[in-house]
């Protein structure tokens, strides 16, 4: 891909992809950038000097392209703007915590999920957040708890997005958002949220709470 083009093919896929590339004269560049910003503060993440780049693709999606340094955040092409909001938000969390490594984790997606309804709430869209609560709690009807649990990597079963949801609220009621979001950027070296790591930073009636749901 030619990284000046506003619009490229992808040269090494099978049905050979067209994706346009936002810049500052579209409003989903801003929500990314700006939920960016708001992400690095609320968990605390530094800036790492890394460029990314956003474009217009099949769906949602966040990968780290080594040999460039930077991050490519794709958002789906049919998105309207309050989807936007949402999935850009969503993949900002992706680029700050989970570093783009697309290999999925209930932990990643529960808390860029969390991380989407803070940020269109913060920038005042509090209504496009219930909405998407309340078509989140009926997701969660598609997979159970246990079933969650063993997502660590490949594509997402659906109601994933629902059922994490739920889990980071009853996390967020049983130990509190600031011990919660700790869990966020607590990773082995190879990335992967480490929950028994987490587990241990907890207070002793913070973790008999939350053990039973996360392990």
């Amino acid at each position: 891909m030619n990284p000046g083009a506003t619009t490229v093919i992808c040269p090494w896929c099978e049905e050979r992809e067209t994706y346009q590339r936002l810049g500052p004269e579209h409003e989903a560049w801003h929500h990314v950038r700006l939920a960016t910003q708001i992400c690095r503060v609320e968990f605390g993440v530094p800036a790492d000097g890394l460029d990314a780049v956003v474009w217009l693709g099949d769906s949602p999606e966040t990968v780290y392209e080594e040999h460039l340094s930077r991050y490519n955040i794709y958002l789906g092409r049919r998105s309207d703007r309050w989807q936007c909001m949402y999935s850009g938000s969503h993949e900002a969390f992706h680029r700050v915590c989970s570093k783009g490594k697309n290999a999925s984790h209930w932990v990643d997606e529960m808390f860029a999920v969390m991380f989407s309804l803070l940020y269109l709430e913060r920038i005042g869209e509090a209504s496009h957040a219930d909405g998407n609560r309340t078509d989140l709690v009926e997701q969660a009807s598609l997979i159970s708890c246990p079933e969650m649990l063993e997502v660590v990597g490949g594509s997402l079963p659906d109601g994933l997005y629902g059922r994490a949801y739920l889990v980071g609220e009853e996390l967020r009621q049983l130990v509190g958002w600031p011990a919660l979001k700790v869990l966020a950027v607590t990773r082995t070296r190879d990335g992967v949220p480490n929950i028994e790591a987490w587990l241990a930073s907890l207070s002793e009636a913070a973790r008999l709470a939350a053990a039973p749901i996360v392990i």
